[in-house]
């Protein structure tokens, strides 16, 4: 039963890291970096609900699985590798595009605030370390 729960925890894992790895490559579209290396955020009218959608995916996903992370963290040794995976996918997506600037107004779009997905990723690292 070990196995088949150690395997069930790093599909979920893998699971997250994939649907954070597709809304980083889509969310990209929308950022240019000027020659000062400032980062802009454009979009166009309409994006909006995209833009969230994949914002709150990567996020609620991140949350389930690190969930699980807390829930079977006896189990830890036999996904470390792919929690830490989740970790740094993660990290850098909330370091990209888990802003003010870039998620305007997403308390009252998504229902998934800035402040949440930073609760995250303190938990994911909590989990990790």
């Amino acid at each position: 039963y070990v196995d088949l729960l150690s395997s069930f925890v790093v599909e979920n894992i893998e699971f997250a890291i994939d649907a954070i790895d597709s809304s980083f490559h889509f969310l990209g579209q929308y950022v240019r970096v000027n020659p000062k290396g400032d980062s802009i955020y454009r979009r166009a009218e309409g994006d909006n609900s995209v833009i969230y959608r994949h914002f709150k995916d990567a996020v609620r996903l991140c949350s389930l699985a690190c969930g699980l992370i807390e829930l079977f963290g006896v189990l830890y040794d036999s996904f470390e590798s792919h929690a830490k995976k989740l970790l740094e996918a993660y990290a850098t997506f909330i370091a990209f595009y888990c802003h003010d600037e870039f998620v305007a107004d997403i308390d009252n779009s998504v229902g998934i605030s800035v402040d949440f997905a930073d609760t995250v990723l303190l938990r994911l690292y909590t989990c990790t370390e």
